[in-house]
């Protein structure tokens, strides 16, 4: 995604995709940015941004920075930041976060609280960079 800021232009990196057709399952830690296309069944922990694509299909609890959702997500979310909703955003369970976008068209069923300001929930998770 491209975002301009003033007259710079910023463009998200995607560090790691979990490509169309391709299945995980387990528990998965992360910082900067992740894409799942496919299919992923779990655990989800970030520092940094995860993005679920029109195709790609998430049954997993989430903590995470920010996300930004276009496909099914089936479990509970917990964002420090932002959550948003593409309008062809399927959502089955309840979010935390600071700020909940919502596209028209996306589908939200579960509850949504809102804080100001959420504690850091991943003070004592351990991240690994791998190359």
């Amino acid at each position: 995604m491209i975002k301009l800021k003033g007259e710079k232009v910023i463009v998200d990196e995607i560090h790691t995709v979990l490509g169309l057709g391709s299945r995980f399952e387990g528990k998965l830690f992360f910082e900067g940015t992740v894409r799942i296309d496919g299919y992923f069944s779990g655990e989800i922990f970030t520092k940094g941004k995860l993005i679920v694509g029109e195709k790609g299909e998430v049954k997993a609890t989430i903590e995470a920075d920010e996300l930004e959702i276009a496909g099914i997500v089936e479990g509970n979310i917990i964002s420090s930041g932002k959550v948003f909703l593409r309008s062809t955003a399927r959502v089955l369970g309840d979010i935390q976060t600071r700020t909940l976008v919502v596209e028209e068209g996306a589908s939200f069923n579960g509850i949504c609280k809102m804080e100001r300001k959420l504690g850091n929930f991943q003070e004592d998770r351990e991240f690994i960079h791998i190359s």
